[in-house]
């Protein structure tokens, strides 16, 4: 299902160098773990296609809303 991009996450995605197609893919190949995030969201630990983990944090009632990315 296609992702629905913030406009903060569009600009620290710029910002830390991370793609679309790296949250993409790491959302797709979690690693298992996820913590919670600020109130309605959570963060998703997944690999890129590269094989680098990146932490995703999506909302809690909507987990195709990408609110930011980062390398842990």
């Amino acid at each position: 299902m296609p992702l629905q991009w913030t406009r903060h996450s569009l600009e620290r995605l710029a910002q830390r160098g991370i793609t679309k197609e790296d949250v993409e893919y790491a959302i797709n190949h979690p690693n298992g773990n996820k913590t919670p995030g600020q109130m309605g969201s959570v963060w998703v630990y997944g690999h890129t296609g590269s094989g680098r983990i990146l932490k995703v944090c999506v909302a809690t009632d909507d987990p195709t809303r990408v609110i930011t990315a980062v390398w842990p």
